[in-house]
C-alpha cells in the first residue's frame, strides 16, 4: 500500500483532516483593529514619493523601494513613526480594554482558565457533599 493511504491506518480521513490546517474562529467585525506598526506607517508615507520619482515601478518594486530607504534611515528619522505607531497601539488597547468589558470578557485566555477552575471547584465542592452523606 502506499505511504500516504489513509486505508493503511484502517480508517477513513475526514475533509477537515485532509486539509491541514485548523478551523478559526470568526473574527467579530465590532472588534478594534489592531494598530499599524512604524514601519507600515512609513511606508504609507515615503509610497507616494516613491512612486512620483519612479513612476514606472510596480507595486513590489515600490515596497523593496520603501523597506530599504527604512533600513537605511537613522533612529532619529525613524522615531515620529515609532511614536505614533506606539500612541496607535495605547489607544488600541484602551479600545481593546472597553470591547472586552462590553462583551464580558477578561484578558487573553484567562477567561477560558477561570471557568475551567470554576468547574474543577463546584465538582469538588459536590464531591465533598458526597462524602459526607
Amino acid at each position: 500500500m502506499p505511504k500516504g493511504s489513509s486505508e493503511a491506518k484502517g480508517k477513513k480521513q475526514t475533509k477537515k483532516e485532509t486539509k491541514g490546517k485548523a478551523q478559526r474562529a470568526k473574527k467579530d467585525p465590532n472588534a478594534p483593529k489592531r494598530p499599524a506598526q512604524a514601519y507600515i506607517l512609513y511606508v504609507s508615507d515615503k509610497r507616494a514619493e516613491i512612486k512620483e520619482k519612479h513612476p514606472d515601478y510596480k507595486n513590489t518594486e515600490i515596497i523593496s523601494e520603501a523597506a530599504k530607504l527604512w533600513k537605511e534611515a537613522s533612529a532619529s528619522e525613524k522615531k515620529p513613526y515609532e511614536d505614533k505607531a506606539k500612541k496607535l497601539k495605547e489607544k488600541y488597547e484602551e479600545e481593546l480594554a472597553a470591547y472586552n468589558k462590553k462583551q464580558g470578557k477578561s484578558k487573553k485566555g484567562k477567561g477560558k482558565e477561570k471557568d475551567k477552575e470554576e468547574e474543577g471547584s463546584e465538582e469538588e465542592e459536590e464531591e465533598e457533599e458526597e462524602d459526607e452523606e
